[in-house]
């Protein structure tokens, strides 16, 4: 980044284990600003400038901060978690979570594995269509960083206990991308059900995935259509080897209700942010035929700018508290969204949820 490179901070967003999101502009361009430290950055900035697709959050840029230890990444702005909206129905679930489906395609496929895939990792999008993108790259590792590694052994059990598989959880060494696939397989089960995957606290989580033979018991949950109690056998095997590829799970009945298409005039109702501004590799599994197609509405969108350079200027801007408290109800869904709301307010997104 150039000397007149600048940071400005309206205001925090968010905070997690590894630092803090502002709402912020970054050279200009209106963004979520992430502080954090220059050696867990320099993961996230690889893991973001490697998977560029369109249900992955996109990377603006980062701005060095000269003679410190942290680093500004610079990330496409997103709105509510999905752990925000609170307990929907499956239909729902399975159309917020079919384009998280497609980033893992894209990430396993490039033998990157997320590691952290929990719903306050994914965010709607502020624009019509409204759609879902995977964020929160931090623990998001090339597998060959973890299996030729002896060293980053250490950090396999590193994430969130609820979510994370019974193989990261015991420490193993021999990690594949299927783990990403228990983890998307509990936050589904998150979402309908509105209660932990495991409902103790996270060591004792931790200590059940890495040591009870079934740590989620499919058959004891209430509630829930066969077809997805069935997706969840598939995907909460204790055998990494047993459960689906995401391209395969794809393919699974549970995503093959009608898609939800949202009128192009949604994005009268979103907050206007302008008036902040006046300037895999080959794995082993079985053949699962699922005996369908699938479908997927994606938003097509992607930056690819990066920005380089050792020196900032960081200004503190004000919050604006004159924006209209509005709150709309998207009823012509056919009740299939009954359950979003979408608020413009003085706090323009909520807080990006963490555990």
């Amino acid at each position: 980044m150039s000397s007149d490179s600048s940071i400005r901070l309206i205001r925090e967003i968010g905070r997690g284990a590894e630092g803090i999101v502002y709402e912020g502009f970054l050279n200009g361009t209106h963004c979520a600003l992430k502080r954090i430290s220059k050696r867990a950055g320099r993961q996230e900035l690889l893991a973001l400038q490697t998977l560029q697709h369109p249900q992955i959050v996109s990377l603006i840029g980062f701005a060095d901060i000269e003679g410190e230890t942290l680093v500004y990444i610079g990330l496409e702005l997103l709105g509510k978690s999905l752990a925000s909206i609170g307990k929907i129905s499956e239909k729902d679930a399975a159309n917020a979570l079919k384009p998280i489906l497609h980033a893992l395609i894209h990430m396993h496929s490039l033998d990157w594995a997320h590691f952290d895939l929990k719903p306050s990792n994914i965010l709607v999008t502020l624009e019509s269509p409204l759609t879902f993108k995977l964020s929160d790259f931090g623990l998001a590792t090339r597998l060959d960083n973890i299996n030729e590694k002896q060293e980053s052994s250490c950090d396999i059990g590193r994430g969130t206990p609820h979510f994370m598989s019974p193989e990261t959880a015991s420490l193993k060494k021999d990690i594949t991308t299927k783990s990403d696939i228990w983890s998307f397989a509990a936050c589904a089960l998150n979402v309908v059900t509105g209660e932990l995957p495991i409902r103790a606290a996270p060591l004792v989580a931790a200590f059940k995935l890495a040591h009870d033979a079934i740590p989620i018991d499919v058959n004891e949950i209430v509630g829930i259509s066969e077809t997805f109690r069935e997706l969840l056998h598939c995907c909460l095997n204790r055998d990494p080897l047993l459960r689906p590829t995401a391209e395969e799970l794809l393919h699974h009945a549970w995503f093959h209700d009608d898609e939800i298409i949202i009128s192009d005039d949604i994005h009268l109702f979103l907050p206007d942010f302008t008036t902040l501004h006046s300037s895999s590799r080959s794995e082993t599994s079985p053949n699962f035929s699922f005996n369908s197609s699938s479908r997927s509405h994606i938003t097509a969108s992607r930056t690819d700018e990066s920005i380089h350079g050792n020196s900032v200027n960081i200004s503190l801007i004000e919050d604006q508290n004159d924006l209209i408290n509005v709150t709309i109800t998207l009823e012509d869904l056919e009740h299939r969204l009954s359950h979003i709301h979408l608020i413009k307010e003085d706090t323009i997104i909520d807080s990006i949820e963490d555990e």
